[in-house]
């Protein structure tokens, strides 16, 4: 059985996912690469002490990355992606900084559109 979560609402969750184009912000690997999709926070929840549900501050994220990098910082994560995992962290760095850049209004409205045709279907 998946595990539901409700700490963020379905159309934000899709939204999110429709603007990362169902992509890992950190490995690129999406579902047809046989991943599970999350949502990361990039500013770990422990180490603000409150959960950030602004959506310039989640990002697509698979399962693998999101449990390596659990509630590291960025600096520390980018590191231990080239230090540990042997990445190219530039590439990672542009794409998350572009995917956080990028409005939610436009996925926001397209999540909407999704969830309301699967519901009256």
């Amino acid at each position: 059985m998946a595990r539901v979560s409700n700490w963020i609402t379905k159309k934000r969750r899709l939204a999110i996912y429709l603007r990362d184009n169902f992509r890992c912000g950190y490995c690129g690997k999406g579902p047809d690469d046989g991943v599970v999709l999350s949502i990361d926070h990039i500013v770990a929840v422990a180490s603000t002490g409150k959960a950030k549900k602004v959506s310039r501050y989640l990002i697509t994220c698979c399962r693998r990355c999101n449990s390596r990098k659990r509630d590291r910082t960025m600096r520390v994560w980018y590191a231990r992606l080239r230090d540990r995992y042997g990445m190219d962290i530039e590439p990672i760095r542009r794409r998350v900084a572009r995917q956080r850049k990028r409005k939610m209004t436009r996925y926001l409205q397209q999540a909407e559109q999704h969830l309301s045709s699967s519901t009256s279907a």
